[in-house]
């Protein structure tokens, strides 16, 4: 199940994402789960784009229990071909 990212996901997503290997490809943000502090900049700049309209950040949660654990981003947004990016 998913749902926009908000604030209140921080928590649960920062204990999700205690595997290093899940940073491993954003280059742009790396090893978010260092700290809460460098987690929460990354919280704060997807959540940012999303403002700004430029992404559309989503939190993936288990469906039984509501429990976020992951999260994932439309990027590259293009309206006028119809198109984005899943990352």
């Amino acid at each position: 199940m998913v749902e926009p990212l908000t604030r209140a996901r921080e928590g649960g997503l920062f204990t999700a994402g205690q595997d290093r290997d899940i940073w491993r490809y954003l280059t742009a943000f790396p090893n978010a789960c260092e700290s809460p502090a460098r987690f929460h900049r990354w919280m704060e700049e997807a959540i940012a784009a999303t403002d700004e309209g430029t992404q559309v950040s989503w939190a993936i949660l288990e469906r039984s229990s509501g429990t976020a654990i992951g999260s994932t981003r439309y990027l590259a947004l293009r309206p006028e071909h119809r198109g984005l990016e899943i990352g």
